[in-house]
């Protein structure tokens, strides 16, 4: 909920639950990074880079999903090299990831993929498209 609304103290509360103790804290705090320009963008980045060495691995996963919507070239790669897999699921799997994570950068990499000859895997990008274009349209 708080990743709608870009602010100084929000920003401060989320970086906050980054900090905490429990995985699951940590996890939804991180997944709320990303979404906009940080304000403190140094602090933000520092958080993410070491979430993104977390032992538990939803936290890792959340905090490559905000450093990619932050446009992070490591992160970036990281998914497209799920869509580059020989594994049809992994493919699909990266698809739908990058639209829930709303990982906009990489939409040409899902535009490319409408084409695929495989009618599977181009409807699922075909999907995802839509749903990153009515996320992009509701906010």
């Amino acid at each position: 909920a708080l990743r709608q609304h870009a602010s100084e103290e929000t920003e401060q509360l989320i970086l906050a639950g980054a900090r905490s103790t429990d995985a699951i804290i940590r996890s939804s705090a991180i997944s709320s990074l990303g979404w906009w320009e940080p304000v403190r963008r140094k602090a933000v980045l520092m958080y993410l880079q070491d979430a993104r060495y977390d032992s538990n691995g939803e936290v890792r996963y959340a905090a490559r999903a905000a450093l990619a919507r932050l446009g992070e070239r490591q992160a970036l790669q990281w998914f497209r090299q799920g869509l580059a897999s020989d594994n049809r699921q992994i493919v699909m799997d990266s698809i739908q990831a990058i639209a829930d994570e709303g990982i906009t950068l990489l939409w040409p990499e899902l535009d490319r993929l409408v084409d695929e000859e495989e009618p599977d895997l181009a409807s699922c990008a075909r999907e995802a498209l839509e749903q990153m274009q009515e996320e992009l349209e509701r906010n």
